[in-house]
């Protein structure tokens, strides 16, 4: 009798401590999460900022996707994402939803600087351009690369989509929002943009300073775009690089900012190719 007690006594004991383990394993399976969505030019930065800070926080699973500016605009206003990565300042329109839906106008945080470099062929023999002369080539004034200096070529001119803060931005502050020129081609992120011109002998486009390999960035108005020309707002097409959150940020987003924004967070910044804030 005494043994068949402690037979049930063991069965009991092995119930609850079978039990009591499902408890930790959804604990540790259920991490805190993140959305960051938006900016192509960010992408590769954003990923590499999300590694690193998962590395650091392994209860916390950053996600990061792209589709450009516009898109993350609309993921966090739809409650998509808790951090749209933007090229571009939020544009009155977007404010205006923003603010309709959550009685705020939304707070940006600065995550780093860049320059929007024009890329050429390594083969291509100009060197610079000016501004105007930028602004000529892409709306189709400019036609042949002889009459800035080059080949007698006709120009191939390569553009990013709409939905691209990089496209907005470009539009804007070179084009002064006239339309660009038509029979321009469409590619879609800086990086895809950069290898097809390194391979357009006759090809021109636009797109971050990190995306250069395979092209050669031309200097505007006489001015190189380097780190410390950027750095001091001598490169004429200088820009900042941001986060864009609906409202004060909470636990994980506030915190994953903090870093982004802190020496450690900028370092990587830095190595991906963009201009540290500090």
């Amino acid at each position: 009798m005494k043994s068949l007690y402690f037979y049930f006594l063991l069965i009991l004991i092995s119930f609850l401590t079978g039990c009591s383990q499902p408890q930790s394993t959804v604990k540790s399976s259920n991490p805190k999460y993140l959305r960051i969505m938006g900016s192509e030019t960010l992408m590769p930065v954003t990923q590499k900022l999300a590694a690193e800070y998962m590395q650091l926080h392994p209860d916390i699973s950053v996600h990061v996707l792209g589709g450009g500016t516009t898109t993350g605009v609309k993921a966090i206003t739809e409650g998509q994402a808790e951090i749209c990565a933007a090229s571009r300042p939020l544009k009155p329109e977007e404010v205006k939803i923003i603010a309709g839906k959550y009685n705020s106008v939304g707070l940006s945080y600065m995550v780093a600087k860049d320059a929007l470099s024009i890329y050429v062929h390594p083969l291509n023999p100009v060197k610079s351009l000016t501004t105007e002369q930028v602004r000529g080539l892409f709306l189709g004034e400019i036609l042949n690369w002889k009459e800035v200096g080059g080949n007698d070529s006709p120009v191939e001119v390569f553009v990013r989509p709409p939905n691209s803060g990089t496209y907005l931005y470009f539009k804007e502050h070179i084009l002064f929002n006239e339309s660009q020129a038509t029979g321009t081609l469409i590619v879609p992120t800086s990086q895809a943009l950069a290898t097809v011109i390194s391979k357009t002998v006759n090809g021109i486009g636009y797109g971050g300073i990190s995306h250069m390999q395979g092209v050669r960035n031309l200097n505007i108005n006489g001015i190189e775009p380097t780190e410390e020309n950027v750095k001091n707002d001598r490169y004429p097409i200088t820009r900042y690089l941001f986060f864009y959150v609906v409202d004060t940020p909470k636990d994980p987003t506030e915190p994953f900012i903090n870093w982004v924004q802190s020496p450690a967070g900028q370092k990587i910044v830095q190595e991906a190719g963009f201009i540290s804030l500090w």
